[in-house]
């Protein structure tokens, strides 16, 4: 009765940490999912504006991926709107 009783609470345990460790395993993939989207999104942008003739430049540096990682879209257009704003004042 022991072992069987062992063996259900290392079960559960294992069971318990496998469902912890995938949430942040899944956490972490999604941050690094919106970091390279960020670092493609601000390269085009970069490249598209050059193109266009204008001088705002964001550029890539952890600062910058970091916003575009935690806020997706809207930190990339936040980091464009912030530096289009330096540049008016």
């Amino acid at each position: 009765m022991v072992e069987v009783g062992s063996v259900c609470i290392v079960g559960v345990t294992a069971l318990v940490g496998t469902i912890v460790c995938a949430r942040r395993l899944e956490f972490l993939f999604r941050f690094l999912v919106r970091a390279c989207v960020g670092c493609v999104l601000i390269y085009g942008m970069n490249l598209l504006l050059g193109q266009w003739g204008y001088d705002t430049v964001v550029g890539l540096n952890p600062v910058t991926l970091t916003c575009s990682a935690f806020l997706g879209i809207p930190g990339v257009v936040l980091l464009y709107a912030c530096e289009g704003i330096l540049l008016w004042i």
